[in-house]
């Protein structure tokens, strides 16, 4: 009893200094001004810190360990990354206010922007209709079948699209998967994003047009596999992205529409296809634990493991991208984890957790601290360059997908966040796309000179 009464006294000191932190330097209680780090500390007291409580309590001889230790470091540690990224690039809280609330600004170079959006969509369907050539089964036409079971669905889900991957060996793996992903994750997201900003700025037959066409193959490839997170990513990012477009001004109808169309895909999935039961009600509570209580457990996890039934890996999970560009061997920690919690599971199963697993995976509990104070340092940076930079329909574009992407960091590692979900890689291609933008607007303005 006195350890339970001690645990919670130290956790409520622990959330107090980081909100305390985080109202300082970015204004968390500002709702209706949310900003990156704002969202990030929201959610990952949602989805971690809080559940953490009933997943300590839960688990048999669970004392005060690395685990709840990892958890009150982290929810203290964020906030004084953030805080070192502030007094560094001199940020103060008002600039956020300030970029909220500024009028959509044009380019110099918008006039190309459609030919640039035009040119990379066609290439983007190439890749669709390669994609669709390659995978040995669709799942969301496989869910129509009289075979349609859970276990039948879930081998489909694998074969159309992880066994792509040539690290799995499987008959259909192509060096195209890189492509297939970064296509679901970066390029998609993004095009939805920007076609609709110009769609709504313009009113453009022609942007509409093409608005249309994008998210009617990026809706369409999101749901494809069944996995339920990317077609609610996509809807995410576009509601904040309108929520920066409209200077902070969404009315309760808009909320609630995109809140419907977050939900309904991953609930019919829950529902109707990853269960017998076909029971709503049962449906809604996975997915209430989904993302609270699961990702919790699975943190806890990745504490219990290492360096208790492996020993601490000393970076191979921060080196494992370039192992695999390279074609090195390199050790699968959420495989691994997969394998350890159910050894039961199907060969390619896959669980990752919050980014302080694969930090004390590989480095221990001073792994997640200094981990925790780069991840604060690392977001508000990011916050901090996108709130400078003119208010564009490719800067709010950004700025959404970011947004959606440090929530990520709930259930995934810093690697996954940064490579695989685009949180570097999509900077890139906003400049790849920004640049043949600006060849396309020089070249019209040559041909009108002449």
């Amino acid at each position: 009893m006195y350890v339970n009464i001690f645990v919670f006294a130290a956790g409520a000191i622990a959330l107090a200094i980081g909100c305390l932190l985080m109202q300082r330097e970015v204004k968390l209680f500002s709702i209706i001004r949310p900003t990156i780090p704002a969202v990030f500390f929201f959610t990952f007291l949602v989805m971690s810190y809080f559940p953490s409580f009933a997943v300590w309590h839960n688990m048999d001889g669970a004392v005060i360990t690395n685990y709840i230790l990892g958890l009150f470091g982290t929810v203290i540690c964020v906030p004084i990354g953030i805080c070192l990224a502030n007094r560094a690039l001199a940020y103060r809280h008002e600039e956020s206010d300030k970029y909220l609330f500024k009028r959509v600004e044009s380019e110099g170079w918008e006039d190309g922007m459609y030919g640039a959006h035009a040119i990379i969509i066609l290439g983007v369907l190439f890749v669709l209709g390669d994609y669709c050539a390659k995978t040995p089964v669709l799942p969301i036409f496989e869910a129509f079948t009289k075979t349609a079971t859970p276990d039948n669905l879930t081998l489909a889900r694998e074969e159309s699209f992880k066994l792509l991957d040539p690290r799995w060996g499987g008959p259909n793996s192509t060096p195209l998967f890189i492509i297939f992903l970064f296509l679901q994750r970066i390029i998609f997201p993004l095009l939805l994003m920007t076609t609709l900003g110009y769609a709504l700025k313009t009113k453009a037959t022609s942007w509409r047009i093409i608005c249309a066409i994008t998210w009617f193959f990026g809706i369409f490839y999101a749901v494809s596999s069944l996995a339920r997170t990317p077609v609610s990513a996509l809807f995410m990012r576009a509601a904040f992205f309108i929520y920066f477009f409209k200077c902070g001004k969404i009315g309760k109808k808009t909320v609630l529409i995109f809140a419907a169309f977050t939900l309904i895909f991953p609930l019919y999935v829950t529902t109707y296809l990853n269960s017998t039961s076909r029971n709503i009600l049962g449906g809604l509570y996975a997915i209430f634990l989904r993302l609270t209580y699961s990702p919790a457990l699975d943190l806890y996890h990745y504490f219990d493991a290492f360096p208790k039934h492996h020993g601490y890996l000393y970076g191979q999970t921060l080196i494992r991208p370039f192992c695999q560009l390279f074609g090195i061997p390199c050790f699968y920690v959420e495989n691994f984890m997969s394998m350890h919690i159910s050894p039961n599971n199907i060969v390619t199963a896959h669980t990752n957790a919050a980014f302080p697993s694969n930090l004390n995976a590989d480095f221990g509990l001073l792994g997640v601290i200094i981990g925790a104070i780069f991840v604060g340092a690392m977001i508000q940076y990011v916050q901090i360059t996108i709130v400078r930079a003119p208010k564009t329909i490719l800067n709010m574009a950004l700025y959404a997908f970011m947004v959606y992407a440090v929530w990520v960091l709930n259930f995934g590692s810093i690697n996954s966040v940064l490579l695989a979900n685009g949180g570097l890689l999509v900077w890139f291609f906003a400049s790849l796309l920004r640049k043949l933008a600006i060849i396309l607007s020089t070249g019209f303005r040559e041909k009108n000179d002449v």
